[in-house]
């Protein structure tokens, strides 16, 4: 693996380098200020929360994240590229993951019959046993999603597997759990998980994504965080058809994105392939890419508050004086 510096502006205007950033809530954005008057003030008002936050996204060490509070929701995600392989890295250091309340890993090629002592072979202290998905392919190889449940955050048996009626194959896989009286606050909480293999057709996998949105609309009004890697990147958002289709296809079902910075960084390379969107961004305390070195995928990670009193005004991230640039590992 090389280690290199990267430098990337996080401002908090409209970034000029947007190769390297990803923003189209931006109120300035042309295609925000079609319609009327009255009608443009009133979505630039969700447009402007939704825009905050991802210009607030930035690049943080694990052990710089702070662990989540009582009243909040704080999900990792990452593509772990073999559970067996990588899943010590992560046990090694136990005490710094156990700062989230969510855990969940794409492409794990995880069988669970096929491993040497079962479910015992992958379990994390703190944590319930996980909720595993097998993969799509026979072989296990290139899928399987497996989500963890922090211990503090509810009883096992108030941990569901969510089972919806679509047509989820090896053109995209997506697990969903549902999460009731998370942190005894009388909420509940649902999480999807998703990963979609780069040889996989992009147009099947969003039939698929919308599917599970129109399916999801019955739980709208409970928390909801779409997350994993979706292999679209959004960085090419303004001339990629596929990222434009799902932006709009999530933001038609109430959902935003929050994390705008490259997730996938090699010396010839940055790509912002593994995504989280939320159906209520104005509930984000923050949102950040974790720069671990477990695979060539960086961790994403978003905190959400689930007090009703939250203050609900985005304001722009504190920065130094100095310090409008942020560093990250590639490999």
């Amino acid at each position: 693996k090389q280690w290199y510096q990267r430098r990337v502006a996080v401002g908090t205007s409209l970034p000029t380098n947007t190769s390297t950033f990803f923003n189209p809530y931006h109120p300035l954005n042309l295609m925000n200020n079609i319609g009327t008057s009255d009608t443009i003030a009133a979505e630039n008002e969700v447009w402007s929360s939704a825009s905050q936050n991802l210009i607030n996204c930035t690049y943080k060490t694990l052990s710089s994240i702070k662990a989540s509070k009582g009243d909040e929701v704080s999900v990792l995600s990452l593509n772990i590229r073999s559970i067996a392989s990588n899943l010590k890295t992560i046990s090694d250091d136990i005490e710094n993951y156990q700062k989230f309340d969510v855990i969940c890993l794409n492409e794990t090629n995880c069988v669970i019959s096929k491993l040497p002592n079962g479910i015992d072979d992958i379990l994390l202290d703190g944590f319930h046993s996980p909720i595993v998905q097998d993969p799509a392919r026979p072989s296990g190889k290139g899928g399987s999603l497996v989500i963890y449940v922090h211990e503090r955050v509810c009883s096992h048996d108030d941990i569901h597997p969510l089972i919806l009626d679509i047509n989820s194959s090896v053109d995209g896989e997506f697990q969903f759990v549902r999460i009731e009286n998370f942190k005894k606050t009388n909420r509940t909480v649902i999480v999807t998980n998703v990963y979609r293999s780069p040889s996989r057709s992009p147009n099947t996998f969003l039939e698929t994504y919308l599917q599970a949105l129109r399916k999801l609309n019955r739980h709208k009004n409970k928390l909801l965080v779409l997350t994993g890697d979706h292999n679209i990147d959004l960085i090419k958002y303004d001339h990629d058809s596929h990222g434009q289709e799902l932006v709009e296809i999530t933001a038609s079902h109430g959902f935003l994105q929050v994390i705008s910075r490259p997730t996938r960084v090699t010396d010839h390379s940055a790509t912002l392939i593994d995504h989280i969107y939320i159906n209520s961004t104005n509930s984000v305390v923050s949102s950040n890419v974790i720069t671990l070195d477990i695979t060539d995928h960086l961790g994403t990670n978003v905190i959400i508050s689930l007090n009703k009193n939250f203050d609900r005004t985005v304001r722009p991230a504190n920065r130094m004086a100095d310090s409008n640039t942020c560093n990250y590992r590639g490999f």
